[in-house]
């Protein structure tokens, strides 16, 4: 009897991002903040009204992995990864966050707003892993309700 195998193969995807602020103004603060399990970026963009006061833009990337939170259909949620293809999974969300960045930085026009990346929650590894990766100037990492992952504390570790 053959084994079974499993191969990947990379495809375009069409990702989704949540935006508050005033695209007419240059911003002095853009705010990137990453959901927890189960979210989407709208909703999750929806805590942040706050600091809507015309000086940030504030920016919601929804994970790639959107999925029913009850089995059978009703409410929408996203992850950013499972432990199944966990480092293509980390690879995609990656690239994606940077394809964002450089897509919103294309319409600052050369100005430099201070960076501030949150992650709530599944969001902290996520923005954790990110600030590691991104060429990206990064001011203010904020982590609300999770943890740094293991290979990050690793890294972090080593210098």
């Amino acid at each position: 009897m053959r084994s079974i195998s499993t191969h990947s193969l990379k495809v375009p995807r069409t990702a989704r991002y949540a935006f508050l602020g005033d695209r007419s103004e240059l911003p002095q603060e853009l705010w990137i903040v990453l959901h927890g399990y189960g979210e989407l970026c709208d909703a999750f963009l929806g805590n942040f009204r706050e600091l809507d006061d015309g000086r940030r833009w504030l920016v919601a990337p929804e994970g790639l992995s959107r999925f029913y939170l009850k089995s059978g259909g009703g409410p929408v949620g996203a992850s950013w990864m499972t432990r199944e293809a966990r480092e293509e999974e980390i690879a995609d969300y990656l690239a994606y966050l940077d394809q964002l960045a450089g897509s919103l930085f294309e319409k600052l026009k050369g100005a430099d707003p201070g960076v501030t990346l949150l992650g709530f929650s599944q969001g902290t590894a996520t923005a954790c892993r990110w600030a590691l990766h991104t060429s990206m100037h990064i001011d203010r990492l904020v982590l609300w309700g999770g943890g740094v992952p293991p290979e990050v504390e690793s890294k972090a570790a080593l210098g």
